[in-house]
């Protein structure tokens, strides 16, 4: 009997889906998976909602886990409120299936069991997607196993931010059965337990099994291994025994043993295409009319294997019929499954690698060479900074490790920018404060008291000022009595003595403006100066506080430049790492080109390159090794002397098409 968690299903239809890499299932199965930032979240959150007064820290005003994960005390409060207290937490049963001719035992728990209602609460970290839960295969099964009614969720939209964790919203909704319910767990079931049995995995559901502690996980390298041992069931690769073809674009009845080297020669027209293609239609799968010979209602090829495998392809105006027999002629059913298997688009065309222009010659490496980047990968690379990566990780590991390098490199290009500019400005700044002869408060002092010494002589002045033009007023008065008693006798002499008391004035002006201003100006001076050292002290006060402000800015930047720096190496390292695991070797990729020992593709000689052409080819190959090439007269004798070479040493089976003088001949070559 085999013992199944819910879990491990969902994960197995995820799987199926295309949610989640064979890699990463595998991983779950022999509970070697790490979990990621929010999966530990998400199991803090549950730990809290589950033992809510134990992990509340009063003085601190917050909530932490057992795994030492802090939410603030409003988030959970929030949360909470949402939780239904009389239901019991992490309730756990089993069910046994009957799948084919076997027990399946399966485990379910969930979150909450409130009477025959099921509650699930869920945590969310990114865009809240309903689809996600409507497809999921848990609630379904849940609804199954403890015979509920309807299974409701919670699902609590989280954001995890630097200053502590944010909550967004609270979705809520509820799923109840439908009538293939029943049929549809049951084929979900047998689906698992096919794979289980096909990939010998049996002994992780064992009803004893238990996972090993301290079990060492394995590199990138070795679970790739591992990955491919399982999808190879054999090693060897098989080839094609027998090629017949009736009735398919330009050939009427054509049968061949191909050998590990088939050479197809012959004028344009002759054929050779139509059996290239023929062989690529048996093995593609569709229907296209256009195959059928002129004059035929029906076309056919079949293609046997060395291990006695044969499958037919029969074309007709309306439809494709593919039928494949084992070695004991029983049919096969889903022969495109079968045949998928087998081949994978039938490979890489080593002629095209050859003659591609370097872009594209790339592009076939990247696809022979599949790489996968996990967020594991990133975590252990990036020294802490994965959560600052904005790319999805789809697409071939060495083009993402690419586009996230860029993202770095240009963050940090602007951060570099503005602590350049920040930095310039702080120094600007440092040049622009003064140093001061006295503190605030003495300087405030120091004008009080130059201010009442300024009025004390100003006042002294004005008394001065007064007297002296009461003495004048006076003697102008005496003085022009007197003239109006003798203006006729003494007009001449009176302007004379009107004139000398104006200059004996302004004479007296100067000399108490000039004794005044040996006091008073130095005085007037040093209060000017003070009242605008002052104004600049508070803007200089200002100054200081924007060249501190600049200066903590700048330290931040440059932290920040030298996380983004570690990043980028941490990236140029697993870069390294990938390519170090190319399984030819000292083949790179650099500036979008690729390098073999350093040396660009293009300058190494026609042995290497044709070497590393088939060596791709040979990479995209599955169990069916089966290479079919088109245009084979681009090459040079040389080269092409060195293609048939490396090919026949590659162990695959390649058929090749050249156009020659004469009418179809076939060459074929066989290794002992």
């Amino acid at each position: 009997m085999l013992k199944i968690a819910v879990t491990t299903v969902e994960s197995f239809r995820n799987y199926q889906n295309g949610s989640i890499e064979l890699e990463d299932f595998l991983k779950r199965v022999r509970g070697e998976f790490t979990p990621s930032r929010y999966m530990d979240l998400g199991s803090a959150f549950h730990d809290i909602m589950e033992k809510n007064q134990e992990r509340y820290i009063e003085e601190r005003n917050i909530f932490k886990a057992k795994n030492g994960i802090e939410f603030d005390s409003n988030v959970i409060t929030r949360c909470y409120e949402k939780i239904n207290t009389e239901a019991p937490f992490e309730v756990k049963i089993t069910k046994v299936y009957d799948v084919g001719k076997e027990q399946v035992e399966l485990v379910a728990k969930v979150d909450q069991l409130y009477g025959c209602y099921v509650i699930e609460n869920k945590t969310c970290w990114g865009m809240f997607d309903f689809e996600r839960y409507f497809g999921s295969c848990q609630w379904k099964f849940y609804l199954d196993i403890f015979e509920a009614e309807r299974v409701f969720y919670n699902v609590f939209c989280l954001s995890d931010k630097v200053n502590g964790i944010e909550l967004r919203n609270i979705e809520q909704f509820s799923f109840n059965g439908y009538p293939d319910l029943k049929d549809d767990l049951n084929e979900l079931l047998k689906d698992l337990t096919d794979f289980i049995h096909t990939k010998k995995l049996e002994e992780y559901f064992a009803p004893d099994y238990r996972y090993k502690e301290q079990r060492a996980l394995p590199t990138y390298s070795e679970t790739k291994q591992i990955i491919q041992s399982i999808n190879n069931e054999e090693e060897s690769i098989m080839n094609i025994q027998k090629i017949k073809i009736a009735n398919l674009l330009g050939i009427e009845d054509l049968e061949f043993d191909p050998g590990k080297f088939t050479l197809i020669e012959g004028r344009n027209g002759s054929g050779k295409t139509s059996i290239l293609e023929s062989i690529k239609h048996a093995l593609n799968g569709g229907h296209d009319a256009r195959l059928l010979r002129n004059g035929t209602d029906k076309g056919e090829i079949v293609l046997i294997l060395d291990d006695g495998v044969q499958l037919t392809k029969t074309v007709t105006p309306s439809k494709s019929d593919v039928k494949i027999l084992d070695r004991d002629g029983n049919r096969i059913n889903k022969p495109q499954t079968y045949i998928d298997k087998l081949i994978d688009m039938l490979s890489v065309n080593p002629v095209q690698f050859l003659t591609a222009d370097k872009k594209n010659r790339v592009n076939y490496l990247l696809e022979a060479i599949p790489m996968k980047l996990t967020n594991d990968h990133l975590e252990k690379s990036l020294n802490g900074m994965s959560g600052r990566v904005r790319d999805d990780l789809s697409g071939h590991a060495l083009e993402v490790i690419g586009r996230i390098y860029k993202q770095f490199y240009d963050e940090r290009t602007g951060i570099n920018r503005a602590l350049k500019e920040k930095t310039a400005t702080m120094t600007q700044l440092k040049e622009s404060v003064s140093e001061f002869n006295y503190s605030p408060n003495e300087m405030t002092e120091k004008l009080k008291s130059l201010e009442n010494k300024k009025g004390e002589m100003e006042s002294k002045k004005s008394l001065f000022l007064e007297q002296a033009v009461n003495h004048r007023m006076k003697k102008l008065d005496d003085e022009e009595e007197r003239f109006q008693e003798e203006i006729n006798k003494f007009r001449f002499e009176h302007e004379e003595i009107k004139q000398e008391i104006h200059n004996h004035f302004d004479i007296q002006k100067t000399e108490i403006q000039s004794k005044f201003d040996e006091k008073y100006l130095p005085l007037l001076s040093e209060l000017t100066l003070l009242q605008e050292q002052q104004k600049q002290y508070t803007s200089h006060e200002k100054t200081r506080e924007l060249v501190e402000q600049f200066h903590r800015e700048c330290q931040k930047l440059k932290d920040e430049s030298e996380k983004l720096s570690g990043a980028l190496t941490g990236l140029d390292n697993l870069k390294e790492n990938l390519l170090r695991e190319l399984p030819i070797q000292g083949l790179e990729i650099k500036e979008g080109e690729i390098y073999c020992k350093d040396i660009i593709f293009d300058k190494l000689n026609t042995a290497e390159q044709v070497k590393i052409a088939v060596e791709v080819a040979k990479l995209r190959a599955n169990e069916l090794g089966i290479i079919c090439v088109d245009g084979i007269e681009r090459l040079d004798k040389d080269t092409f002397n060195e293609f048939k070479s490396k090919a026949i040493e590659s162990g695959l089976q390649m058929i090749v098409t050249k156009v020659g003088d004469s009418a179809l001949n076939i060459h074929t070559e066989m290794v002992a």
